[in-house]
């Protein structure tokens, strides 16, 4: 029970970070034009990105009435330790070619350690949970053609601005 109630808490937690840290995010891409334009509105009263929220809101409804919240959390997981191979080799890549100057504490070591921790937990949740790994690769996916859509609204928008 004791353990059951931690559990909630750290979930409720999580939750209430990501009610804060998605909508936000959709709001400033939407500004961006990398996402829908209406989620760029803001509440007049609250302030608050209403449109952004309704999206996170049928997003959640659709991810959770579809799995169940072990799947869930392991695809977030196998999504998450995906990233931190990316964002490890990005900083390896970005160091070598002189791009960032600044001083890494534990560089190379490090984000080498974190790439192989990584990628052994990718690697088991490959082999001990296919489905919902192909699953979340399938989520993560889904995402690019809404990248390409929105990268080829910018062009246009960029060339109807210098035409006029």
């Amino acid at each position: 029970v004791f353990i059951s109630i931690l559990i909630m808490f750290s979930t409720l937690g999580a939750l209430n970070a990501v009610i804060f840290f998605y909508p936000r995010l959709y709001y400033r891409m939407a500004q961006e034009k990398s996402f829908f334009r209406k989620a760029a509105n803001v509440h007049p009263v609250y302030r608050t990105p209403y449109v952004a929220l309704v999206y996170v809101m049928v997003w959640s409804i659709v991810l959770v009435t579809t799995g169940t919240f072990d799947i869930l959390t392991n695809m977030i997981i196998f999504a998450g330790f995906f990233f931190y191979v990316l964002l490890a080799w990005g900083l390896i890549k970005m160091k070598r070619n002189g791009t960032i100057k600044a001083k890494v504490i534990g560089y190379p070591v490090i984000p080498a350690f974190l790439i192989l921790f990584s990628l052994a937990l990718l690697i088991n949740t490959v082999y001990l949970q296919p489905k919902q790994t192909l699953i979340g690769v399938a989520l993560m996916l889904s995402g690019v053609p809404f990248y390409y859509y929105f990268r080829k609204e910018n062009v246009d928008d960029k060339k109807n601005a210098a035409s006029h």
